[in-house]
């Protein structure tokens, strides 16, 4: 307590004496929204279950001297929702150049920040060695403070911010004079309309992969009524895939070799999938093209005599125990063709010190 009121001296002190032998410039505010869970009508609307900012911008006009006492509370309101509140990380709400203006106090203080509005907001800046905030710098953004509207809720009303009125007056709204104001500032609450899915933008239509390697890939989609978070689900085939990101995993086993695995994965945007809208979805069919180990073509997982007598029973004398044909393995010389000349380069390879053998093309079967 002491310290509050050591510091509400100060700022007393500073206005006063500023007063006497500086003109202050005129300060003005303006608010807006954006972010994935803005978008325009116009005008700007928030949709619930994406994130969103709240930009708080100032323009210091005119003056002889650069302002050296901030304390900005603002409230933030709800009105005809039932919406909840998810704040993000508050030591990031102040941004950087404003911060640079003051060095004796800065400081959050936040009044019931459980996200049932009303909650409030202050920063407070005193310069004592540092410039302040200087006059015709234009318009910059002070605040930018992250949030999120619950996916429970009725969809409707409007989100507000206002010059507030801390209970603690340490942080109440004072400033240089003149004293700004901060008019009340409002956003209707409203879902895009269904009937957009996401656009499955990186969707290659075959994958390569090695047995016993990790593969991976990304699918990627992006949003087509409003930036929102997308959600990336398998809904067939093989591997793993982070829900956000996108990126998907999967290390093939020898079983694998010389396969073309179906894969289906969907993108789902995940405010429509909040509201109930049952087509913001796309799909991604593709194919994982299996590489397994040259020269292999018994598909054991190694290359040794056995894969010498798999390929002369397959050519010569049990055709039919290969139904589908001999794999890519078994083109030992890699020149396209299944023949007698790799079963010589396999038996040079194997024991006559030949070089290693290489593999036709993953695709043929």
């Amino acid at each position: 307590m002491r310290t509050l009121l050591s510091i509400t001296v100060l700022v007393l002190a500073i206005l006063v004496a500023g007063e006497a032998i500086a003109q202050m410039g005129t300060l003005t505010f303006r608010a807006d929204v954006s972010g994935q869970g803005t978008w325009t009508g116009p005008p700007k609307r928030i949709t619930p279950n994406a994130d969103f900012y709240v930009d708080i911008y100032a323009n210091n006009i005119g003056g002889t001297s650069p302002r050296i006492t901030w304390s900005s509370s603002f409230t933030f309101t709800l009105t005809g929702s039932t919406h909840k509140v998810i704040w993000g990380d508050s030591s990031l709400y102040a941004q950087a150049q404003f911060k640079s203006f003051w060095d004796v106090y800065r400081r959050t203080y936040a009044e019931s920040w459980d996200g049932n509005l009303p909650d409030l907001f202050n920063f407070t800046g005193i310069a004592s060695g540092a410039a302040g905030y200087p006059g015709n710098l234009g318009e910059i953004l002070v605040l930018k403070i992250a949030l999120r509207l619950g996916c429970p809720g009725n969809n409707s009303g409007q989100f507000c911010v206002e010059q507030g009125d801390a209970i603690n007056d340490v942080y109440d709204w004072l400033f240089d004079d003149p004293q700004p104001t901060f008019p009340k500032t409002c956003w209707q609450i409203e879902i895009p309309p269904c009937g957009y899915s996401p656009l499955m933008d990186n969707c290659d239509p075959i994958i390569p992969a090695r047995i016993l390697q990790p593969a991976s890939f990304q699918f990627h989609a992006i949003p087509r009524a409003t930036p929102d978070v997308i959600v990336y689900e398998i809904i067939s085939g093989p591997g793993t895939i982070d829900s956000i990101s996108g990126i998907w995993s999967y290390t093939p086993p020898v079983s694998d070799a010389w396969k073309q695995l179906s894969l289906v994965v969907r993108a789902r945007d995940e405010s429509y999938y909040c509201h109930g809208c049952t087509d913001g979805l796309e799909y991604c069919s593709t194919l994982v093209a299996v590489q397994g180990v040259c020269g292999d073509c018994d598909v054991s997982g190694i290359v040794n005599i056995s894969d010498i007598t798999r390929m002369i029973n397959c050519l010569y004398y049990f055709p039919s125990k290969c139904p589908l044909g001999m794999s890519s393995a078994c083109d030992a010389n890699g020149n396209g063709m299944k023949n007698i000349q790799d079963v010589t380069y396999l038996i040079n390879y194997l024991y006559k010190g030949g070089p290693p053998p290489l593999c036709g093309p993953w695709s043929e079967r």
